[in-house]
């Protein structure tokens, strides 16, 4: 007998939609959430690319030592954006003035981000990011 048009059909329990992606962190105007916001900017919606101007704006001076500093610096972020389109901060762990350690997940990746800023400029001196774990599975990578 034909299923009426008022039984609900469910699918089976392998199509049954995967739960959405976390829905983000509202990021807030203070120093270090400022550069988290440019970093996952450049990761989720520039794929990696920036430039020289960008490093200048964005890093103390005295932490890059000459242009193969930059030039490791342009070229990390563009290996890291190959993996991070729609990129979005999911937790944010510690927020101090100068410090920041945030969750950072794109598609099945995720990433612990650490950075800190200068005191006396407020501009990034450290940034740190490592694999923490396979989101769509939990693995660690």
């Amino acid at each position: 007998m034909p299923a009426s048009s008022a039984e609900e059909v469910r699918p089976s329990a392998e199509a049954q939609p995967k739960p959405p992606a976390p829905s983000g962190v509202v990021l807030v105007d203070t120093p270090t959430q400022r550069e988290l916001t440019w970093i996952v900017d450049v990761l989720g919606r520039r794929h990696g690319v920036i430039n020289t101007a960008e490093i200048a704006q964005h890093w103390d001076p005295s932490k890059l030592h000459g242009p193969v500093a930059i030039q490791s610096l342009i070229e990390g972020f563009r290996r890291w954006g190959t993996d991070t389109t729609n990129a979005i901060v999911d937790k944010i762990e510690v927020d101090d003035p100068a410090y920041l350690r945030a969750y950072v997940t794109a598609g099945d990746k995720r990433w612990r981000v650490v950075l800190s800023l200068e005191p006396s400029s407020m501009k990034l001196d450290f940034l740190q990011w490592d694999v923490v774990r396979d989101a769509g599975t939990g693995n660690a990578q």
